[in-house]
């Protein structure tokens, strides 16, 4: 079983959708998209050596799935999910504010936590440099995925041990979740500590509209309504990218609280919201894959106001960014290859997105997070 996150159908899909109905033309709405998305297949890192002798060195923000010595390792899942995917919420405390919290407390990811609005906050102030595009889209999937990973922390810990997993079926009855069973018994008990790796997908599932759990720490009893999730952070993220259009050309302050500043935009309009909503709980497939290919048709058929295509997402081989800048289709990398260098390459969307991936990680793990006085770099 594959330990997921929010999914394609909502960091590449929706994000492409919300691009266009926020203003952004059609590039740059692929390119707010891919890199959102590109967050979870960038998964490697190490130098590219060129045959000219020069070198670029990039990072990563994700593990292969079957990738299960990364997965369990601390000191990885500090630099990948708890910067990327599980971005701590500082139990919901300001810059400054009285918190006793235990450590581990500190780093459960929380929706739209002051964390994760001065993270956003600061790649707005990107607007108008050279990979902005890049660093919103990167912003935006870890900002997604502070509402589908609430309640959870991004590396192995008791906290995300639960019991009694159970969701609503089709004719209203609740059923328990009995999947687990089928990992096997090896990995269990280091899986499911990790993440939300206990309660498989069903927190990334945008139609669940009631399922739940019981943590086995004090926090008790849970319920959850993803639609509900799933659609307050398309809202948010919309009047983000407002924002983030306007803030060079209308000189927009960033010193208030992000959501003070974002209360002026419209966001979702109501049958946007509507129907956003709507394909959420009508596209019911398990696999994200093909709940991705279920937009991809309906933006095609007129279903998907103003949006008459959703482009094509390749993360590796022929037609990805990695084979437009390193000029190689090669699915799986050889670490010896030497590639043709080009000097388009330094303008090359692959490089802007990991220029920006690092300059990401750089800013959560030693500039943002140290102001919440939490250290994990």
């Amino acid at each position: 079983k594959e330990i997921c996150d929010m999914q394609k159908d909502f960091h590449y899909d929706v994000i492409y959708v919300l691009a266009i109905w926020a203003g952004f033309n059609d590039d740059d709405a692929f390119r707010l998209a891919y890199s959102s998305q590109y967050v979870d297949d960038a998964n490697n890192n190490g130098r590219i050596k060129f045959k000219n002798k020069a070198s670029y060195n990039r990072t990563s923000s994700a593990h292969e799935n079957l990738d299960i010595v990364k997965k369990f390792d601390k000191n990885e899942n500090r630099k990948t999910w708890l910067d990327f995917t599980y971005l701590p919420g500082n139990a919901g405390y300001q810059i400054g504010e009285e918190n006793n919290s235990e450590f581990e407390d500190l780093l459960v990811c929380t929706p739209n936590s002051f964390v994760a609005c001065d993270m956003v906050k600061k790649a707005i102030k990107t607007s108008g440099k050279d990979n902005a595009i890049h660093r919103l889209g990167i912003a935006l999937h870890t900002y997604a995925d502070t509402w589908a990973h609430h309640g959870f922390i991004g590396m192995k810990s008791e906290k995300n041990e639960v019991k009694n997993i159970k969701r609503k079926t089709i004719n209203g009855d609740f059923e328990l979740i009995n999947e687990i069973e089928e990992i096997g018994s090896s990995v269990i008990d280091k899986c499911l500590p990790l993440g939300h790796g206990a309660v498989l997908c069903n927190p990334d599932l945008p139609f669940l509209e009631e399922w739940g759990f019981e943590y086995l720490d004090n926090r008790g009893e849970q319920t959850f309504n993803n639609t509900e999730r799933f659609v307050e952070a398309a809202d948010t993220i919309m009047k983000v990218m407002q924002l983030f259009i306007d803030y060079n050309k209308k000189q927009i302050s960033l010193d208030e609280n992000l959501m003070d500043i974002l209360s002026e935009y419209e966001g979702l309009s109501g049958n946007k919201k509507e129907l956003i909503k709507a394909i959420f709980t009508s596209v019911q497939d398990e696999k994200c894959e093909d709940r991705h290919m279920k937009w991809r048709e309906l933006a095609q058929d007129g279903g998907i106001i103003d949006v008459l295509f959703i482009p094509e997402y390749i993360s590796k081989g022929k037609g990805s960014w990695k084979e437009q800048a390193l000029g190689n289709s090669d699915i799986i990398e050889n670490s010896n290859e030497r590639y043709d260098y080009n000097e388009t390459f330094l303008n090359s969307d692959w490089k802007k997105f990991h220029d920006a991936l690092q300059k990401q990680r750089q800013y959560i793990l030693i500039e943002l997070l140290p102001l919440y006085n939490i250290c994990i770099s």
